[in-house]
């Protein structure tokens, strides 16, 4: 364990943090009374750069009151593979936070088997709608420090509900697990998308700017232009879709309320996309 002031500065580490750091376990563990825990966090190092980033955002939240604990899993590879640790951080009344790191690598499959069970979706192996929010909260607070939008593309289906009314139920899953894998492989590696439910999927996108939106938003219908293959026969689905960012001012929630209201404005008036005005009174986006 270690003693982090209000600056982000070690101010005591116990006899087993010690020892780890003497044995240069990762980064964060060879930190000593003096060295800045936020700072470290954000430099290169053999943790991942987004990881790195995710512990000090939510330090930083604890830190400054907005929540009363974070954890997180993490990896630091070896020789061997690979060694897991997880990581909490708790308010130290009048002083900072306590920081504790466990490694956890014996019982990591097991708990990753659980993980994986609980935020993906069964049917199409997506991230499900709270991994979404997950990745959404952390997109925001990236935005800040990066000059980024974390931006959310809420997608619903249009003529889904023929499908199961004419082919079936069984069908209608074919027609989700097709649409999750072309949605997917329109993407980035480093975008999310994930099932929100039904025939609703959202994408967590992380831009520089929102003139590619249309792009994107041609790319993703693009992508499900072609007939569904059944063995049945053929079947299209289209797909409308709102559209919504902001930066880390914004709540996780309200984006994607945007997006979602977004969405159900464009299939009222035909369109195939909407544009939510940006948060903060932006300047409203072309529609297509």
């Amino acid at each position: 364990m270690a003693a982090v002031d209000q600056d982000g500065i070690v101010i005591a580490t116990n006899s087993m943090w010690q020892e780890s750091a003497a044995s240069a376990l990762d980064a964060l563990s060879e930190l000593r009374v003096g060295d800045n825990f936020l700072a470290a966090c954000l430099e290169p190092s053999d943790i991942d750069l987004a990881v790195g980033e995710h512990i000090a955002d939510g330090a930083s939240r604890v830190l400054a009151g907005k929540a009363p604990r974070f954890e997180v899993q993490f990896e630091v590879p070896d020789d061997d593979g690979g060694r897991w640790f997880l990581l909490v951080v708790t308010q130290l009344p009048g002083i900072g936070v306590a920081v504790s790191r466990t490694e956890t690598t014996t019982h990591h499959t097991v708990q990753e088997v659980f993980a994986d069970l609980a935020f993906r979706d069964v049917l199409t192996g997506l991230p499900n709608r709270w991994l979404v929010l997950d990745r959404l909260r952390m997109a925001l607070g990236r935005s800040g420090r990066r000059a980024t939008w974390a931006t959310v593309i809420f997608a619903d289906l249009d003529g889904f509900k023929a499908v199961n009314d004419d082919f079936g139920h069984s069908a209608g899953d074919q027609v989700l697990a097709t649409v999750s894998r072309r949605l997917r492989d329109a993407l980035r590696a480093e975008d999310t998308c994930g099932r929100w439910g039904g025939d609703e999927f959202i994408v967590v996108l992380e831009l520089e700017g929102p003139e590619i939106l249309p792009l994107i938003a041609q790319r993703l219908q693009a992508t499900l232009a072609n007939p569904i293959p059944l063995p049945t026969g053929e079947v299209r689905v289209g797909v409308s879709l709102g559209v919504a960012l902001a930066r880390s001012e914004e709540s996780v929630e309200h984006l994607v309320a945007l997006a979602d209201d977004a969405m159900y404005r464009a299939k009222r008036s035909g369109r195939t996309v909407q544009f939510t005005a940006l948060p903060g009174g932006g300047s409203v986006m072309a529609e297509l």
